[in-house]
């Protein structure tokens, strides 16, 4: 019984290595005279995400260069202090097809040390977590290599 408690033991140890092996760095942040840089590695899943806040609540984004929106699961658009009751009624083209989304103002997005007010966002029905779409991305020099994305922002 002794050998058993031993062997389940070694493999929860091995378990909480391997993830913590495959989990992502925490993103790099360089601060010059000249901007910020960020650098976020490739999750395990193939997937650039960081953490960010949207309206300064925390929220963990997925970089999707697919997006032309900012995308905010409608779920969570009530705690982020999202009111879709001025909101636009649009139709927008997801992986899952088109669907209604609302389209609004958010004062702010945060994604690691980048910040832009005042940005248009979509919420989204039964989206899974928040997108980081191309009107914040375009706003920034993006490059990607080796499992690593690097955003730059200048400053002017």
């Amino acid at each position: 019984m002794r050998y058993l408690f031993y062997v389940g033991l070694m493999f929860v140890f091995m378990y909480l290595l391997f993830l913590w092996i495959l989990e992502s760095p925490p993103p790099q942040v360089m601060s010059t005279a000249g901007g910020t840089e960020v650098i976020i590695s490739v999750d395990r899943s193939g997937h650039y995400q960081g953490e960010g806040a949207i309206n300064g609540v925390p929220v963990d984004f997925l970089v999707d260069s697919g997006a032309t929106y900012v995308a905010i699961p409608s779920s969570m658009a009530s705690r982020l202090g999202v009111d879709l009751k001025k909101a636009a009624e649009i139709s927008v083209e997801t992986a899952a097809g088109r669907v209604k989304a609302y389209r609004v103002i958010v004062d702010s997005v945060r994604f690691t040390a980048i910040e832009q007010k005042n940005v248009a966002a979509v919420v989204i029905p039964n989206l899974d977590s928040p997108l980081l779409g191309m009107n914040f991305l375009r706003k920034i020099s993006i490059s990607q290599k080796d499992g690593k994305m690097s955003f730059r922002v200048d400053k002017r």
